[in-house]
Parts: C-alpha cells; sequence; structure tokens
C-alpha cells in the first residue's frame, strides 16, 4: 500500500508541474522572452526638405547625411541608412528652417533652424546630443514676444534661413528682418544686422563665388527680386540691389546672381550682386512652367527650368553669356528633379549636376559636367517608379575622391511618394520609406487564401516529428522556461528569443484561423498607400494613389492626396473568395477639376478602376448593415458641388436601385465650423438627396473636438448587473456626438494675464510688459499664466436629431480636449488651470424608464432566453420576452441616468484611443499617449468607472469596485504597448478585433508608427503561438507510459503483501 500511495503521490506531483510553471513570479501580460515578438517600431523623420552631405570627400570624410522634415532632423549612416540620432521639432516649432554644417570645415556638428530661425539648435552628428540652443531674438524682443509675432504673423518659412560661415552658422530672421550670426562652440552672438527695409527679405545663402559673403533674397513691394550681400566676418551689409522687373518665385542664386522666371514665363531675369544690374534674355523653349527649386545652382551660373510638360532643361544663364544655353534636357514629358551644382576639389575635375528622372517602370540618375556631357549613370530601380513611389521630388549629389585622383558620385534621392535612396554607380546603397510619416488612415485586412500542395504538407508534418525537430523544440522548451523563473543569462534570453521568432509562423502572408495575421493597409500624408505585414511590419505593396489612379482614368486634371480610405470588400474565405473576388480597397480625394474615387487591389495594391466627377467630396459615409451580391459594402459620398448645394452618390454605382434606396436609409452626418462654433445635421433621402434636419449654435466659443462611437463596434451585454442583484440597462447609441466647446489653444495667448511681474493685458491678443522687463532674458510665455474664468462646455448630442442628451461644465478648464466613446461610456480629458494638470472625466450613460429600471437579475435571465419560455408562462410571470427587439427613437428619447467621475492623470496627453475586440467580452482598455515622451499607456475601464466607492462595502467587493483615488494610477505594466519604443508625435491610437476574443491589434500612428498584439484579459482561450505541441505529445505520452509502470508496480507490491 506504501508504494501505491508513492505512486500517486509521484502522479499528482507530475500532473502540477504546468500549473507550477504557470504560476511563475510573472506579473505582466508578457514574458521577458516574448517581449518584441508580437511587436515592431517603424521610426521615421518625415520626408526631407533638404539634405545635408559633405559636397566633397576629401582627407575628412563624412560618416551621416544629415536630414530635414517638417517634424524632425536626424544624421543617418552613409553607409546603411539608419537613423543614428533624431531631434524631434516641438508642436508649435513644426517648420525647419534648413540645417547647415557648423563651420563651412568641420562635418562633426550641424545646426538646424526652426519657427522662422527663431531658434537655432546644434548637434553632434556622432550621437546627435544638443550642443547648444540659441533664441535669435534679441532681449526686448524676448520681452515682446508675443507682439512681434502678432505683427509679423506667421514667421514660419520653408525657405532655407541658415548657412555655413567660416567661424559658425548665420541665420535670417523673417519676423525681425535681422541677420544673426553664431559661434560655433556656444552658439554664442557674434554679430547681428538689421537689413534695410526696402524689401521684405525671407532667404538667406551663402554666395556661390564668394566664400566670405551671405545673400539674404527677398521681395520688395512691387513683386521685384532683391539681394542684400552681407560679410560673413563682420556683418556689415551692403547696398540693396532690386530687379528692373516684377519676377515668379521660386528664385534661384547661381553663379554671380538671382535668377527668376518673368511674370509671363517667357524670360529669365537674372540680377547681377555685384552691379546691380538686371539682365533679361529669352528663354530657347519660348516658355517655362517654373525655375527648379535650388536647381543647377553653384559657381557656373546653370539654372534649371520646367516646361508645362514636366520636361526639365539646364541652362547656362552665366552673365558673360549673351543668350541662354541648353545644357541638357530630359525625355518630353518626364518628371525629374534637379540637384544643386557640385564641385569635387577644384584640382581640374569638372562640375556636375545630378538629374533624377523617374519612368513607369524605373527611374535613374543621371550626372551632367562638361558642358551637359552624362559622365555617370546612376540606377535607382523600379521601386521608385513613377506609380509606386510618385514623382521625384529632389536630388543632392555628392563627389567623392577616389585614390587614383578620379570623381566618383553618390546622390540622395527623394520622390514626392516619400521614398528616399542613397545611390552609387554600382547601385542602390541603400532605400528609405518616410512615406508614412506621418499616417493618415489605416485598416486591416486578412491576408489572402493560400492553399497548401499535399507534398508540402506531408513533407512539413514529417518535418514537424523528426528527432533534430523534436531536439530543438525541448531545447526551446527549456530556454523559455528559465526565462520564465528568472534564472537565465541574458545569452540565454536572446537565444529563445530569436529561437522563438524562427520557429513562429507570424509571418506567414497567409489567412489564418484565428485572425492573428492581418495587412495593415496606410494610407501617408503625401498619397502613398502602403500594405505592412502585422508579423514584422515589412512592405507588402506600395502605390502612389494620384499618379496612379490618373493613370487608370485617363484624365487631364491632375490627382491631389487622397482624403480618406475605405475597405469596400474584405478578404473572403472559403467557395466565397473564388465566388466574390478578393479584398477591395476605396480611396477619394480631389482632383483640379473636382473629385475622383479610385478602387484598388487589397492584396497586390493594383488599380482596378478610377472615376472623376464634379465637385468636392466632403463626406464619405458607409453603413455596415448593407451588402451586395459581390459582398461589398457600399458607401455613399456627400458632394458638395460648386453652387453651394450637396448631392449624394452610391459607390459602386452598379448596385441596384432597392440597394441604394437601402444604404440611404437612415443615414444622417453632421458638418461643423470649429472656429464660429457651429453644427449642422444632415440627412440623406432614400432618393440620395441631402437635407438639413438640425442646426446648433455656440456663440462665443469655438468647438474643441468632436467625437462618435466607432461603426460596427461589438456590446457583449446590454445589461450591467450590480452588487445588489439590482439591474442598469445601458443607452447603446451608435449616433452619439459628443461635442467640447471653449476656449481654442490657438487663442490661448490672447487670453493670458501676466501673474508675476505686473504686467497687464490689453485684451487684443497682446501683453504689455512693466518697464523693467526688457532687462529680463524670461520668455513672456513663462512669467503668463491663461486667465481664470475659461470653462469646457461638454454636450452629449443625438446626431440624428441635434437633441441635446446630457450637458456639463468644467469650470477653469482649457482645451486640447481628447475623447473616445465605447459602448454607453464617454472618456475624455482636458486642461485644469485650477490645479494646473490634466483631468480625465468619464461619462455612462444608462437607460432610466420606469419600466427598465424595476427588472430584476431574473426578468433579465428570462428575457435573454425568450424562445426556452413558453408563451402562457412569460404572460403569467409578466416578462417581456421582446426587449431586445424594441427600438429607439432618435426624436422621443428615452430618460436618461448619467454617472459622471472625475480624475487627475499627471502626464499631457496628444492622442487617446480604446480596445476593440471580437465580441466585446474582455475588458476595454483605453490608450493614452504622453505629450513629449512617445510613449503610450493603457488604463483599465474597471479604473475610470464612475461608481467607484469611497468606501468598499461587501456589495462593492462582489461587483468588483475598486476603492476611488483621485489619481490615475501609472504603473510599469500599463506601458506593455509601447515597451521600450518612443513613439513621436503620436496622432491616432487604433485597435482591431481578431477572431479570438481575448486578442486585439493595436497601432499607434504618428510621426513613427508602431504594432503590437495586445490581450485586455489576458489569453484565456488560446495557447501562445510558440507553444510546442510535440513537447504535448511527448509529456502525455511519458505521464501514460509512467502510469502503466507504475500501476503494474502497484499491482505487484500489493500482491507480495498478500503472500505475506
Amino acid at each position: 500500500m506504501m508504494v501505491t500511495t508513492m505512486a500517486l503521490s509521484l502522479l499528482r506531483l507530475l500532473s502540477l508541474v504546468p500549473f507550477l510553471l504557470m504560476a511563475s513570479p510573472v506579473a505582466f501580460a508578457i514574458h521577458a522572452d516574448q517581449d518584441g515578438l508580437y511587436d515592431w517600431h517603424h521610426a521615421h523623420i518625415g520626408i526631407p526638405t533638404q539634405v545635408l552631405t559633405a559636397r566633397a570627400f576629401g582627407p575628412t570624410r563624412a560618416s551621416s547625411v544629415i536630414f530635414a522634415s517638417k517634424y524632425s532632423s536626424a544624421s543617418v549612416h552613409a553607409q546603411t541608412g539608419e537613423i543614428k540620432a533624431r531631434f524631434v521639432m516641438d508642436e508649435g516649432e513644426q517648420t525647419t528652417n534648413g540645417v547647415a554644417w557648423v563651420t563651412t570645415n568641420d562635418f562633426n556638428k550641424y545646426a538646424v533652424a526652426s519657427d522662422g530661425a527663431r531658434f537655432v539648435r546644434a548637434f553632434s552628428v556622432a550621437d546627435g546630443s544638443l550642443s547648444w540652443e540659441a533664441n535669435t531674438y534679441s532681449a526686448s524682443q524676448i520681452v515682446n514676444e508675443n507682439k512681434v509675432l502678432d505683427e509679423e504673423g506667421d514667421s514660419a518659412s520653408t525657405t532655407q534661413l541658415i548657412v555655413s560661415t567660416p567661424g559658425g552658422v548665420a541665420c535670417l530672421v523673417p519676423a525681425t528682418q535681422t541677420v544673426v550670426a553664431l559661434t560655433a562652440d556656444e552658439g554664442e552672438e557674434m554679430w547681428r544686422v538689421a537689413l534695410n527695409g526696402a524689401a521684405k527679405y525671407d532667404a538667406l545663402v551663402a554666395a556661390p563665388d564668394q566664400p566670405d559673403e551671405l545673400w539674404a533674397v527677398g521681395t520688395d513691394a512691387n513683386g521685384k527680386p532683391a539681394l542684400v550681400a552681407v560679410k560673413a566676418a563682420t556683418g556689415t551689409a551692403g547696398s540693396v540691389h532690386v530687379a528692373s522687373s516684377a519676377a515668379l518665385k521660386p528664385y534661384v542664386v547661381s553663379g554671380g546672381g538671382l535668377h527668376a522666371l518673368s511674370a509671363d514665363g517667357t524670360k529669365l531675369v537674372s540680377l547681377n550682386a555685384k552691379t546691380g544690374s538686371t539682365k533679361t534674355r529669352a528663354l530657347p523653349s519660348g516658355g517655362a512652367h517654373e525655375l527648379v527649386k535650388d536647381g543647377a545652382a553653384g559657381t557656373s551660373g546653370l539654372v534649371a527650368v520646367r516646361q508645362a510638360d514636366g520636361t526639365v532643361s539646364v541652362l547656362d544663364a552665366s552673365f558673360k553669356a549673351a543668350e541662354l544655353k541648353v545644357l541638357f534636357s530630359t525625355a518630353n514629358g518626364a518628371h525629374a528633379a534637379v540637384s544643386s551644382e557640385v564641385c569635387s576639389d577644384g584640382k581640374g575635375a569638372p562640375c556636375a549636376v545630378a538629374v533624377y528622372e523617374a519612368s513607369e517602370n524605373s527611374a535613374t540618375v543621371k550626372v551632367a559636367a562638361d558642358g551637359g556631357k552624362v559622365v555617370a549613370t546612376l540606377q535607382v530601380g523600379e521601386s521608385f517608379a513613377l506609380a509606386t513611389a510618385g514623382a521625384p521630388l529632389s536630388c543632392h549629389l555628392a563627389a567623392h575622391l577616389r585614390k587614383d585622383g578620379g570623381v566618383t558620385y553618390r546622390a540622395v534621392v527623394v520622390s514626392e511618394g516619400g521614398e528616399v535612396a542613397m545611390v552609387h554607380e554600382s547601385g542602390v546603397v541603400w532605400q528609405r520609406d518616410e512615406s508614412l510619416a506621418p499616417a493618415k488612415a489605416i485598416v486591416a485586412l486578412d491576408p489572402p487564401q493560400r492553399r497548401r500542395r499535399a507534398a508540402a504538407t506531408a513533407a512539413a508534418a514529417a518535418s514537424v516529428f523528426s528527432i533534430d525537430n523534436i531536439m530543438e523544440t525541448m531545447k526551446l522548451q527549456f530556454l523559455q522556461t528559465k526565462v520564465r523563473l528568472h534564472i537565465a543569462t541574458p545569452e540565454e534570453t536572446a537565444l529563445a528569443k530569436a529561437m522563438s521568432a524562427a520557429a513562429s509562423d507570424r509571418t506567414l502572408n497567409a489567412v489564418d484561423l484565428n485572425g492573428l495575421r492581418k495587412n495593415l493597409v496606410v494610407l501617408g500624408a503625401h498619397g502613398r498607400l502602403v500594405s505592412l505585414h502585422s508579423g514584422d511590419g515589412r512592405k507588402l505593396w506600395a502605390t502612389h494613389v494620384p499618379i496612379a489612379c490618373a493613370s487608370k482614368a485617363s484624365s487631364d486634371a491632375s490627382f491631389d492626396v487622397p482624403s480618406d480610405l475605405r475597405v469596400l470588400r474584405a478578404a473572403l474565405s472559403g467557395d466565397s473568395a473564388s465566388a466574390g473576388g478578393g479584398a477591395e480597397l476605396l480611396v477619394v480625394g480631389r482632383t483640379s477639376a473636382g473629385s475622383y474615387t479610385c478602387t484598388l487591389d487589397g492584396h497586390t495594391g493594383a488599380v482596378l478602376e478610377a472615376k472623376t466627377f464634379d465637385g468636392g467630396v466632403s463626406h464619405v459615409l458607409q453603413p455596415t448593415h448593407v451588402v451586395d451580391s459581390l459582398h461589398r459594402h457600399p458607401v455613399i459620398l456627400v458632394v458638395r458641388k460648386a453652387d453651394g448645394t450637396r448631392e449624394a452618390r452610391a459607390v459602386p454605382n452598379d448596385i441596384s436601385p432597392e440597394l441604394k434606396a437601402q444604404l440611404a436609409r437612415g443615414v444622417h452626418f453632421y458638418e461643423a465650423d470649429a472656429q464660429r462654433g457651429a453644427l449642422r445635421g444632415y440627412a440623406v433621402t432614400t432618393n440620395l438627396q441631402v437635407s438639413e434636419t438640425w442646426a446648433m449654435n455656440f456663440p462665443g466659443r469655438h468647438l474643441l473636438s468632436l467625437a462618435q462611437p466607432q461603426a460596427g463596434e461589438a456590446v457583449h451585454s446590454h445589461v450591467k448587473v450590480l452588487g445588489d442583484r439590482s439591474v442598469l440597462y445601458r443607452h447603446i447609441n451608435p449616433n452619439l456626438l459628443f461635442v467640447a466647446s471653449g476656449v481654442s489653444p490657438a487663442d490661448t495667448r490672447g487670453r493670458w494675464t501676466a501673474t508675476m511681474d505686473g504686467g497687464v493685458s490689453t485684451g487684443t491678443g497682446s501683453a504689455v510688459a512693466p518697464a523693467d522687463a526688457s532687462s529680463s532674458s524670461t520668455r513672456l510665455a513663462d512669467r503668463l499664466r491663461p486667465a481664470r474664468g475659461s470653462m469646457v462646455h461638454v454636450h452629449l448630442l443625438d446626431a440624428v436629431s441635434g437633441r441635446v442628451l446630457y450637458s456639463i461644465s468644467h469650470d477653469d478648464a482649457v482645451g486640447p480636449v481628447r475623447c473616445v466613446i465605447s459602448e454607453n461610456f464617454v472618456v475624455y480629458m482636458y486642461h485644469s488651470l485650477r490645479h494646473s494638470t490634466t483631468e480625465v472625466s468619464v461619462l455612462e450613460l444608462y437607460d432610466d424608464s420606469a419600466r427598465l429600471t424595476a427588472r430584476t437579475v431574473s426578468d433579465v435571465v428570462f428575457e435573454m432566453v425568450p424562445t426556452a419560455i413558453p408563451a402562457w408562462l412569460a404572460r403569467s410571470l409578466h416578462i417581456e420576452t421582446d426587449v431586445y427587439n424594441q427600438t429607439m427613437s432618435a426624436h422621443a428619447p428615452p430618460p436618461l441616468r448619467v454617472l459622471g467621475q472625475s480624475y487627475f492623470l499627471s502626464a499631457s496627453v496628444r492622442a487617446m484611443g480604446i480596445s476593440q475586440t471580437l465580441m466585446g467580452l474582455a475588458s476595454k482598455l483605453v490608450y493614452f499617449a504622453e505629450e513629449g515622451s512617445g510613449q503610450v499607456f493603457s488604463v483599465d475601464k474597471r479604473l475610470l468607472d464612475p461608481r467607484r466607492p469611497v468606501k468598499v462595502e461587501a456589495t462593492h467587493r462582489e461587483e468588483g469596485l475598486m476603492q476611488y483615488s483621485e489619481h490615475l494610477p501609472m504603473g510599469f505594466n500599463q506601458f506593455s504597448l509601447t515597451h521600450g519604443h518612443n513613439v513621436a508625435l503620436v496622432s491616432k491610437v487604433v485597435s482591431f478585433p481578431s477572431r479570438l476574443e481575448s486578442t486585439c491589434h493595436v497601432v499607434v500612428l504618428g510621426l513613427d508608427m508602431l504594432y503590437h498584439r495586445m490581450q485586455p484579459s489576458a489569453s484565456f482561450d488560446t495557447l501562445n503561438e510558440d507553444f510546442s505541441h510535440a513537447f504535448l505529445v511527448l509529456t502525455i505520452t511519458a505521464l501514460a507510459v509512467g502510469s502503466v509502470v507504475t500501476g503494474r508496480m502497484a499491482k505487484r507490491a500489493d500482491l507480495k503483501v498478500k503472500w505475506r
């Protein structure tokens, strides 16, 4: 009997092994070996507006290429294209006004000007550390900073405002019309010069043929180009030279002066910087469309012009030439960009320019020198074809000296779609995709179907049970166990992570039953549509929508960047896939003559159909309940005509009239004028006519935020059972509209009052400082605080009728306001002036009808299963079996019970989102994107429950309510979405459900892009993706063999005992 007891104990211990492993001290949603397994992060810079390279690589060889975009500046490794260091601009200064090396002979540091060159920052190329920062305003200008900006207007210019000098950098400040020189070491001011008021200057360049001279370029009051020379060493300004005739922008500085097109576009107007004389010469082609900005600019006096058909010509525009001479031209109608002129070392090698030319199938860079002769051709490749990457945007050439004295060329090319590459004579060195910085819209599709061959399936099955595979699996399981028990070395943790990734099938581009693999189709802000695999973030296909759709539509109108992206047909499975077709996408945009719609294949990016029509599309509406015979979800386009009237169009237009009437039934939308504080609601009739149904004004207030629930959101239950067994019925309204009004963030400066030094508000948007304020170096913004009395007004409306369902006001509060709506609750945040922090408020809506509030849990249970209750029993028990089939009218809403609560949040929030699961059963997570830090953290909806009690009682514990605390917690485990990643300038946090209730896909969009697979309520319905089924079979087999062996041992032991 003792042996039998020991055997049973052994079996019990073996059965407890899996539970002991699961009970190891792991506190978060994922394990250490799974960190990064289900997420990826793409860091972006933005489409470069300027690229800084070492023009001639001599003794000092630059190891980085500097990029400057609207959003950031970064140093990129010259051999790999990876970001070495990046600086992201603040929200209020997101305009880069140029980048320059600090001093003309040192490539270790670069300077960036931003916000109209008000701020200049110098960074180390090696590690991106900030060397120094300077404010180019003088002390008096800093004190009256707001007044200067109000008088001068928006000083943010996209022109070049900073150049290198032998002693540091110099920059032009358009708001103050001054040129300021800063030292290379500390950024201290060397000299400052105020420019002559005869013209308004907006660009600063280095004189091409005078290394010790700077040129400030601008326009006088009559539209004539103007130029003034400034000595780089002393800041002495020369005479102002003005052209004799008006000209068109852009201006190009090349040779010894300034060049521009005449007002009629038929002549080239050249202003000599030394003599001030003007030379006007006819263009060889008889006319040009525009000058190529910075194209061919250099010491030789070359300029580049683009014809109306797109042809680009490089001209010899030197002042010694009596007539313009064409040195090089692209093919007729070809799209091209031209670099500035580059000279290698001045030892006899000719100066050269690069022409980046793109066709329908490929792109090349031709380097022209010595009178237009092509000396090198660099192949860019098919990825830069017009329909894929867009037209050429810019080209930046660098000359490299070889040891044998020869010259080789490298070029950085940038397309309109956002593709960036470094090309060499031997091919593409590296390539970056900046098209999704930032992203405008995103949709998720299932990958395409794939039928496995029987032989491949048999081979795969055989490999699973091979000895080598089983040994590798056991090794992986052993390593993962050590990692989860926190006894693994860093090398073993890295090995476990690598082996898990190699064994996973998450990167297959094929549909899976659980919906864990997705194709994420993202629309970039510059018109490029890119499909990414959710497994590893790799690019599956890319299409530049304006060019691809214009080619398909055969229209002469120019196509703008799409404004909306919708899924017209999701990927189908089984027999439906072959009958109904694959996934289809619909993009909508404007043209120069109206609007366009374009249908694309969701799995290849090929354009299927493109159509144009008159009028501008103001709204794209897609009812979720309408599906045609081809499994498509049609959309309604609200089109505003030239006369101001609106009409509705159904897309695709080949659906039946009956389906069109069904599509338009019950469709409502609204339009908002945020500045005037006006809202108007509209309805679409069955004959696709648009009529106004309601209007609402908020006099004296701006609309700060508008939000509605996500269409088609799954709701698990309409009932909430409380701890005392009473029932609350959720008020689910898909037409709920959140409206926040109050002080606009743009008006905050005008509503501030001085509080620290006795300044007085003038009430006109500027502040009058005290007499001694001019001696202070403190910025006015640091000495002012927003005035009390500001309020944020929140209204919950029904978008169908315009009826106000609930209103609340928050005292001493200002925007910005962020909001998310899900099921029956609204979560929004704003800035509290009283507490100087962010406040988060939550509202929950419940139906307060008398017939519902008296119901008990038993009534609800009977109502949920009406078919199981005989009619006579339901009548005798007074049970309403059709409670879930009753409809609600927007014009006669039920009485509502609104529960609300507010919390403090110790973080500034720039975006919010909410998790979405298949059935809505899992816990809801509210995502908050922090301002500045690039982190996104999640808060469980249970922490935002407005019913959290101050004192927890038994009924509260039974319901799971937590004790109320005025501060929302921010623990380490709440940052499981971003981990160690920083997502710059977050704009959206989007969630998509999978086919598993426990799992959802979360995408964070901004300057960067991050994907993560989340489990709001942990993994309760699936095993891990890397779960070893072979190891499970071996374990069960071992237990079975052990039970047989121990059973026989027990029988023998019992037999021996009986024979004694």
